[in-house]
Order: structure tokens, then C-alpha cells, then sequence
């Protein structure tokens, strides 16, 4: 998705065979050492915000406040019920 909205990115291997989704640093960005993880410095209000999970991170990139990513879904989908 990142591709997708022409975003700059940069990957970060997290090796789960050695635990690195219990450091500190990872933690701080998925405090449920949850993969993916992304961390985006432009959030709302100007202001970093992290996220994890795929589904988060797919509903959010699209809504982005700057609205630099224009990725549509099919009318169908465009609610999530929980």
C-alpha cells in the first residue's frame, strides 16, 4: 500500500526468531509486538503516529490528513464493522 500511495518508506527487519518484537525500541512502536508496525512522522496534527496490524494500517494510510495517498475502496467496504 505504501507503493501504492507513492509514500516514502523505510524497511526494518524484525527478527522473531531472536525476539526482536519484545526490545524496548519495537515496543515502543507496537506495544503489543504486533507485525507489521509502521510509524508515520507526519500524522495528525504534524505529530508521529504509530500503528500495527495491516488492517489499521490499511484504513489509515487512505485517510491520511494530508490526503497524499487517494486509494478508494468499493462502496461495499467502506464502513468496518466490529
Amino acid at each position: 500500500m505504501l507503493e501504492e500511495c507513492a509514500l516514502p518508506y523505510n524497511v526494518h527487519a524484525v527478527d522473531i526468531g531472536a525476539g526482536d518484537q519484545f526490545k524496548p525500541e519495537f515496543l515502543k512502536i507496537s506495544p503489543n509486538n504486533k507485525i507489521p508496525a509502521i510509524v508515520d512522522p507526519e500524522g495528525p496534527d504534524g505529530q508521529p503516529i504509530s500503528l500495527f496490524e495491516s488492517g489499521a494500517i490499511l484504513i489509515y494510510l487512505p485517510a491520511r490528513p494530508d490526503d497524499s495517498c487517494r486509494a478508494t475502496y468499493a462502496a461495499s467496504t467502506r464502513h468496518c464493522n466490529g
